[in-house]
Formats: C-alpha cells, structure tokens, sequence
C-alpha cells in the first residue's frame, strides 16, 4: 500500500474509529501537559482496532531539574529537552492500565553511544501494549 502521513494532535487523532493496527509513540508522552497524555492515550485507543499494538518509548527515570534553564528575555523556567514527565516502570504501568491497555512488553534499555556523544543518561523504557479486546 501506499504509506501516507498527516499532521495531527495526539488528544484529537484526525483518523476514524478502529483504523490502526499498530501506533508508535516514540518519545512524545513526555512532552505533554499532565492533563493531555490521559487524552492522548484515549485517543489512540479509540483508533486502534480490536487487540491493535501501542508501542512506546520514554525517558527512564529523568531528572527535569538537571535540564532546566532560565529564559533570559522573558525569565521563563523551563526544561531544554521541552520534558514535563519523566517516567518510571511504575508510572507508566499505572497510566497504560488508566487507559485499559495491556501490557505486553516492557524493557529498559539504553541508548549508550548517544550518552557517549552528549555526557547524558538516555535510558529509556520501551513498552508494547495492547488494546483490550
């Protein structure tokens, strides 16, 4: 088939009901605001099909206070890496459940030549998950 892609926001999916099989979240759900990363789970369940596949990757374990800096304009406090979450075995086990999927798989893994590069940790948890039947 013909691979297509769309722009679109992950709390309001532009695709119908039931249309994926599989969804990659690759290092998104840290990025969005508490209130958003419930939504967005939701949303993706909603255009998964039956039993269809959610896979995910996250920070392990961040610390968002190393990374964060002042706006020397405006006096904003922020984080660099723009991360509002960081995640650990348990939190994302209890956000995947909120959402009713099912846990297939979930690894630690790092990424040792980025950490290498940059002098930083980036473990990272990745999970596959299914939709609920």
């Amino acid at each position: 088939g013909i691979l297509r892609f769309k722009i679109g926001e992950a709390t309001n999916i532009p695709y119908y009901d039931e249309t994926f099989d599989v969804i990659f979240l690759i290092e998104v759900l840290e990025h969005l605001l508490p209130e958003e990363v419930n939504l967005a789970l939701l949303e993706i369940k909603r255009v998964l099909k039956p039993g269809g596949i959610l896979v995910i990757t996250v920070p392990y374990k961040e610390n968002l206070q190393c990374n964060m800096i002042i706006c020397p304009e405006c006096g904003a406090i922020y984080n660099t890496e723009q991360h509002i979450h960081s995640f650990d075995e348990k939190s994302i086990i209890k956000l995947l459940k909120l959402a009713e999927f099912k846990i297939l798989t979930l690894k630690l893994f790092s990424t040792s030549l980025i950490h290498r590069i940059f002098k930083k940790s980036m473990d990272r948890l990745f999970v596959i998950a299914e939709k609920y039947i």
